[in-house]
């Protein structure tokens, strides 16, 4: 729902897409077709059948497998080509999480982690959690303000 609507209105439904993953399909040779077989990028069928917002993972660390691209700037590029060619709003997904955001499989990113002299793996405090959190959120949010 979007929630700016401060009258007594029935709120209206966002409507939307994810299209994480749609860059990077298209740059590994991935082609979208509309229904009657034109080719088109991703982004213009979203736009075409009405969808108005663009939902974009935000990853710490992806490893480019199983979908996972969205670091700084592939969120970038992903943000400008929503805003500057389809004029669509954007709806950032921040998993924090090395992984993706299943409860049952939450893993904290490995750059977050510290290692001992030994080489045992120590999690971060929540201090420490909180601040790695604040300083992505922050990188990100400053980035696409730029």
């Amino acid at each position: 729902y979007n929630y700016e609507c401060k009258s007594r209105q029935r709120p209206r439904l966002m409507f939307g897409t994810d299209v994480s993953e749609a860059m990077a399909a298209e740059r590994m040779g991935v082609v979208y077709k509309d229904l009657d077989g034109t080719p088109i990028p991703a982004l213009a069928i979203a736009q075409k059948y009405g969808h108005e917002w663009a939902r974009v993972r935000v990853m710490v660390d992806p490893d480019r497998r199983y979908g996972l691209f969205q670091d700084l700037d592939y969120v970038l590029a992903m943000a400008n080509d929503v805003k500057r060619n389809y004029d669509m709003k954007l709806l950032l997904d921040f998993h924090y999480s090395h992984w993706w955001t299943d409860p049952s499989n939450q893993w904290i990113p490995l750059s977050w982690r510290k290692r001992t002299r030994d080489g045992k793996e120590l999690l971060p405090s929540l201090k420490e959690l909180q601040g790695h959190i604040y300083n992505h959120t922050y990188e990100f949010m400053e980035a696409l303000l730029a």
